[in-house]
């Protein structure tokens, strides 16, 4: 706060007249919403933001996220307090820098000037000012003495006569403030441009946001006390860390010994595994390449005669030896290629939770999944897929439009030609029955679930509350979780309710779950608010959760061994969990093609299928044993 007797430039610039940046006057001074000002150069070239093509940015001083206008900083506000303010510090160094009488010196007088019109922002010296005060034209002129200039006396006074110009209209002074646009204006804007708005004085105008402000200010200025007694707490709690310190190192360099011996023999069992795997994948390349380069040698040999017959050997050469060489070539060019062995890696990985036998990790050996085929989708301008499963042996797709309610099912045979294509209302997720072949998607707009053929031809509806992501157990019953307390709700195949059970999210972030079964018709659903996928049985009692590292879950299905595979939208993965909820292995990643995996599914030969959300690419895979 200002003190009394502090000079004008020191409770100027007390207000913050510097940009915490560059430590300079203010330039073009921009403010944020956290009431931060920095100059505009200063955030255009701070190298924490990254301008231009970045649309948000943070506070270099709080780290409060800013979004940034279409126009870049130069959309900003600009702090007009802060103007305001250099606009009186610039007036006052004026004033400083000449301290003569300018009526006197119009006249080619030299005479030091003792008082300052605050009306007229001029200096006059004692003479001058008698005679300033005395006319009629300037009697009402509020002087002050030059020396009171420099203190804080007259701070108010001088604000008070600071003329403010309209932003449009620079040459034309501030008449009214537009309550519906909440700006100052002139005579020419209020005719022009806010005819019809509800204008108001500017002082009566700033009476009334004075009054708003300043109980604004009285409820933030409260939690200043809050925060420091907050702080004196935990400025408490970190003495005290000091009281406990000792005996906390000793447990822990007690328990440090125990893991380091269990570490070091799990990491010799761990690299004697690596190690024996990688002699043995020696071994067998080495078997496979001494056989490629027996077979080259013999082959290149016999072509090499072959080819020299051809061009040197007359015609009794020829005819001695072409029954011989006809038939060594008829054999090298029949012999199959040895196959090659299999494409590989060893992949080193921990779950948190593993038991002490287990609590360095495992050494798993996971061969690469055999890509098969890839298609796309045709997906139009902000279309993406909501889900994927298998109709026989095609694949059935759902899209969204981000924009507008259009929502379609297609139907593709695995080369990707479009077999079936159709509208399904506001659909936001669909399944086919394994059984029957008939299709089911959920009406969010109708609160309701549509049976239909394959073709999209409706046979039956019920009714079902805000339904979201469904499938097709088993038993043909449809389970489907709708928004209402996130519940779960088993139909049969005509729509009567054989149970519901809640599954609460904890953190509404406004994804969709997901929900798929697994082969024992266990319900599995995919959580992307909590970052996780939990587990029911059939008739709804909680098994288990898997939370992973920092996952963003969506769709999922079960393999032959009831492992659930795992979309990872946020990391473009798959993680396969053992069916105790235990993360096992990677599957894919981005490498392979997964830019936005957002649903899996099998085929009916054991094939895995992954759909990207936003490019529409549908990908086929084989998937391979893994042994541990």
């Amino acid at each position: 706060m200002a003190k009394s007797g502090t000079s004008l430039r020191d409770i100027v610039s007390e207000v913050f007249l510097s940009c915490r940046i560059c430590n300079a006057k203010f330039s073009s001074p921009k403010v944020l919403s956290c009431l931060h000002t920095f100059c505009k150069n200063c955030l255009e070239t701070h190298p924490d933001n990254k301008f231009p093509n970045a649309r948000q940015f943070k506070c270099p001083t709080c780290q409060t996220e800013e979004c940034l206008p279409e126009d870049g900083v130069q959309g900003l506000r600009n702090n007009f307090f802060i103007l305001s303010l250099l606009e009186i510090l610039s007036a006052y160094e004026s004033t400083k820098e000449n301290l003569h009488c300018e009526v006197c010196a119009s006249d080619g007088e030299e005479n030091i000037a003792t008082s300052h019109c605050l009306d007229c922002s001029e200096n006059f010296c004692i003479s001058c000012t008698r005679v300033h005060c005395r006319s009629k034209l300037s009697k009402a002129h509020e002087v002050i003495p030059i020396t009171d200039l420099e203190t804080g006396q007259y701070i108010k006074d001088l604000r008070s006569h600071q003329k403010s110009h309209c932003l449009l209209h620079q040459n034309e002074p501030v008449r009214y403030f537009c309550v519906q646009c909440e700006t100052l204006i002139c005579i020419d804007c209020k005719v022009i441009d806010h005819d019809g708005h509800k204008c108001a004085q500017p002082k009566d105008a700033a009476e009334t946001q004075r009054n708003i402000l300043s109980d604004r200010f009285k409820q933030a200025h409260c939690k200043i006390p809050q925060i420091r007694v907050g702080l004196a707490k935990v400025q408490q709690m970190k003495a005290s860390i000091e009281t406990n310190l000792s005996d906390a190192e000793v447990e822990i360099h007690a328990r440090e010994q125990e893991l380091i011996k269990k570490i070091k023999t799990c990491t010799e069992k761990s690299i004697t595994q690596i190690r024996t795997f990688a002699a043995e994948r020696k071994r067998q390349l080495d078997d496979t390449c001494d056989k490629l380069q027996t077979m080259l040698r013999s082959f290149e040999e016999s072509v090499e005669t072959t080819e020299q017959l051809l061009n040197h050997g007359n015609d009794e050469d020829i005819l001695q030896m072409q029954h011989q060489c006809k038939q060594r070539m008829s054999e090298v060019a029949e012999t199959r290629m040895p196959e090659l062995p299999p494409e590989c890696e060893v992949q080193f990985y921990y779950n948190e939770d593993m038991v002490d036998t287990e609590i360095f990790g495992r050494v798993v050996h996971v061969p690469k999944p055999e890509r098969l085929a890839t298609f796309k989708i045709e997906l139009t301008k902000d279309e993406s897929v909501v889900n994927v499963c298998m109709k026989g042996e095609d694949i059935s797709v759902s899209t969204r439009h981000n924009v507008v309610v259009k929502r379609r099912i297609l139907t593709y045979n695995k080369d990707g030609t479009k077999k079936v294509e159709f509208q399904s209302g506001d659909n936001r997720g669909h399944a086919v029955s394994r059984q029957t072949g008939l299709l089911y998607y959920s009406d969010w707009t109708h609160n309701k679930i549509n049976c239909t053929t394959p073709d999209g031809i409706v046979q039956k509806s019920w009714k079902c509350i805000r339904p979201r992501s469904l499938t097709v157990n088993s038993k043909n019953h449809v389970v489907a979780i709708t928004k209402k307390d996130g519940r779960v709700v088993v139909f049969d195949d005509t729509g009567r309710i054989l149970h519901t059970f809640a599954d609460k999210t904890n953190i509404n972030s406004g994804y969709f779950k997901m929900v798929s079964t697994g082969n024992d018709d266990d319900i599995i659903i995919s959580d992307p608010n909590d970052e996780c996928v939990r587990v029911y049985s059939s008739s709804g009692s909680f098994k288990y959760s898997y939370s992973g590292r920092n996952i963003l879950p969506c769709g999922s299905c079960v393999n032959s061994s009831n492992d659930i595979i795992l979309t990872d939208f946020r990391n473009r993965k798959l993680q396969v969990l053992s069916s105790k909820g235990q993360l096992k292995y990677f599957l894919l990643s981005a490498e392979d093609g997964l830019n936005c995996p957002k649903d899996v599914t099998m085929t009916v030969d054991g094939h895995l299928v992954v759909v990207n959300q936003d490019d529409g690419m549908v990908m086929f895979f084989k998937l391979p044993e893994i042994t541990a």
